[in-house]
């Protein structure tokens, strides 16, 4: 974890050329705040991902659910489809107000110990939203530096279940309690293109109606683009994230598979992605960003994410 802050801390020693109208004027779609908008200016955002899980580990090793533990029920694989909203506007020169809705989507193929047909759950609906502001604390021609500071409200649900049987942790909509974030995000940009480096911590404030409460999340992501034309960027970010224990449980949900234990839904991982920004001839920006697992240690067994995809339009005005 240190090498990433070191590298992150790297490049604030580098500078030459800005310009927000540039391709890599925004970072990698995957970061989000990482810059403020003029008094009176909005932006507006569409952004759809979908992570795709399978295999269940343990520390970093694969598992076999069935031979190694006494569980009867595990998943297979599962699929998280999410449509985030966004909505920013420029309160000030300095201030940007930011508003993100979700909605969810989730299916999970569960396999039984007793063998027979998988089992197939889901769960759906509008997932937890954010309200923050973002501060640049200060911008020029080579270089911003911004904060970001806000709430993450409980408008997703923690008590869906299938015929009356509470489904597990990965598949509820939302943390159940509200929750708050703040991150530090610094770029520099070349001739060639743009460096940049962010930190984050988003943590709950209190145990939700189901009487446990989400681990805080920690993550780092340091990222290069390159001018490909001028009107197209192509990214490499590097990410690892770290999830606390969730503390206390539900008590509906039982015992029967890995994601019904709050004791094994925590561990960190790093990831790669990859990801392209387009900026359109009427200004309408379009984000690409693929992602897949370098390095993880989980609490299994769990499921890892082999691959996130997230595609976005973005439009300022």
């Amino acid at each position: 974890m240190k090498y990433f802050f070191i590298l992150g801390l790297a490049l604030l020693s580098l500078s030459n050329s800005y310009a927000i109208s540039r391709p890599d004027g925004h970072a990698p779609i995957g970061i989000m705040g990482d810059h403020g908008h003029s008094k009176g200016d909005w932006m507006l955002s569409v952004r759809q991902m979908q992570m795709q899980m399978e295999k269940l580990f343990d520390d970093s090793s694969e598992i076999d659910v069935f031979d190694e533990t006494n569980f009867m029920m595990s998943p297979k694989s599962m699929t998280m489809n999410m449509t985030m909203l966004g909505v920013m506007y420029g309160v000030s020169d300095q201030w940007t107000l930011m508003l993100m809705l979700n909605y969810v989507d989730n299916k999970m193929d569960v396999e039984r110990k007793s063998g027979g047909e998988d089992i197939e759950m889901s769960s759906f609906g509008i997932g937890d939203s954010a309200i923050g502001g973002i501060y640049t604390l200060f911008e020029n021609e080579s270089s911003r530096l911004v904060m970001n500071l806000g709430f993450s409200l409980p408008t997703g649900s923690v008590s869906r279940d299938r015929s009356g049987s509470r489904l597990g942790y990965p598949m509820q909509l939302g943390a159940g309690s509200s929750g708050v974030y703040s991150s530090l995000n610094y770029a520099v940009f070349k001739n060639w293109g743009s460096l940049g480096s962010e930190v984050k911590l988003k943590t709950y404030l209190s145990e939700n109606n189901q009487e446990y409460q989400r681990g805080s999340e920690y993550s780092l992501s340091f990222w290069g683009s390159y001018l490909l034309a001028d009107q197209l960027a192509a990214s490499i970010r590097l990410e690892h994230k770290a999830v606390d224990p969730i503390m206390g449980e539900d008590e509906k949900m039982g015992s029967m598979s890995p994601v019904l234990l709050p004791n094994l839904q925590h561990g960190q991982r790093t990831f790669v992605h990859l990801g392209t920004n387009y900026i359109m001839n009427s200004g309408d920006r379009l984000a690409f960003e693929y992602g897949t697992p370098l390095a993880f240690q989980v609490s299994g067994p769990q499921m890892i994410p082999n691959s996130i995809v997230t595609l976005a339009w973005q439009k300022a005005f």
